[in-house]
């Protein structure tokens, strides 16, 4: 993948080879006070700084002492602090480089756009539109806008765009976060947080730390999502909606819009799930499950493999629904009941609590 920063306002930048004493900048801006006779001007420039094969504008820099810049391009009130390195870099609009901040072959633009201490930025970047990158932070290959990185993290291979990253958050691998274009809401992820290859999270949504969302996953917004969240591969989980804390969801699963999903919910793999979908705590669903639009399980439900369940269907606390049964629409099952295996229970029935179908009831055919 390459994601090229060239069309986010950067014209380019000069990848020329290293001539050790060759300097393009301020030469016909008439530097006031050039003590080191290097051609800037030492308010904007430091002559304790090195600048080769460069080209920094006439405007109103800050570049400190101990900066390296080589192969690159200034423009428009940019600050680069102590010890920072800019490497065939294209750094504008205001922009600032703070302490041993290393930006290599990549673009930074932009008023309130700044690169924080001993960040790496390199590999075709570009970071824009009043964003920031935490201390320590790498960004490699990727696309960062008007979103904020914590420190300590990755961001390789992807791109980011109105969200907040807490601290020490990874994501990898072509994926995509996006927040909500429209209203310009950021969207949040917390502290920890792995995103791998080809996740797709859109906002407005609020991530709570050590979540962990996997390669080709789809999360979409307008929710929010407790801490140690796990999506599996290959997962999708529609628009709207809350899921709380510590909850599972295994690969190949498909949420429909607008689910409720409470605490330390285990969802398996290849499961299917309609709109509306609703759990209280400790719910277990078995793999290829298919469960349909509006359906509500309480605490402590088991729904076993393969089973189906009926759209408007309520089953109640520690009930269990046995491996392919099929429970129809509308059907109500009560606290502690037990659907065995294979059975088929009718659309609008009610299980009373405690019972076990079809063994407690009469069944006409």
């Amino acid at each position: 993948m390459s994601l090229n920063y060239k069309s986010h306002k950067v014209i380019g930048i000069l990848l020329f080879s290293f001539l050790s004493s060759s300097v393009y900048a301020q030469a016909t801006c008439n530097p006031e006070v050039d003590v080191n006779n290097d051609g800037y001007e030492d308010s904007f420039v430091s002559p304790g700084a090195l600048v080769v094969n460069s080209d920094i504008d006439c405007s109103s820099h800050s570049i400190a002492s101990g900066s390296v810049i080589r192969s690159s391009t200034i423009s428009n009130e940019v600050s680069v602090s102590n010890d920072a390195r800019l490497i065939r870099a294209n750094i504008s609009f205001g922009a600032s480089i703070l302490n041993s901040a290393r930006i290599i072959d990549s673009g930074i633009d932009g008023f309130d756009t700044v690169i924080r201490s001993n960040a790496i930025v390199k590999n075709n970047s570009f970071v824009g539109d009043s964003s920031t990158v935490g201390n320590n932070t790498k960004i490699i290959n990727s696309v960062i806008l008007n979103s904020a990185i914590g420190g300590d993290s990755v961001i390789r291979d992807s791109r980011v765009t109105l969200f907040t990253l807490a601290d020490d958050v990874r994501v990898a691998g072509n994926s995509t976060l996006i927040g909500n274009t429209e209203s310009r809401e950021n969207a949040t992820i917390g502290t920890g947080s792995r995103i791998w290859n080809q996740a797709y999270i859109e906002g407005p949504i609020a991530i709570g730390p050590g979540a962990r969302i996997s390669s080709r996953a789809t999360l979409l917004g307008f929710k929010n999502v407790g801490s140690n969240f796990i999506l599996g591969d290959d997962s999708t989980v529609g628009v709207g909606g809350d899921i709380l804390s510590n909850t599972t969801i295994g690969k190949r699963v498909t949420i429909a819009n607008n689910p409720d999903i409470g605490f330390e919910n285990i969802i398996r793999s290849d499961v299917i799930i309609g709109s509306g979908f609703e759990t209280l705590s400790n719910v277990i669903i078995r793999s290829s499950a298919n469960i349909g639009d509006d359906v509500f399980l309480d605490s402590f439900v088991l729904i076993g493999n393969q089973a189906v369940i009926g759209f408007l269907t309520r089953i109640g606390e520690s009930a269990v629904i046995g491996k392919g049964a099929t429970v129809g629409t509308r059907v109500v099952i009560g606290e502690g009941a037990f659907v065995r295996a294979g059975a088929a229970v009718p659309n609008d029935f009610n299980i009373l609590a405690n019972t076990i179908y079809p063994d407690d009831y009469r069944v006409i055919e």
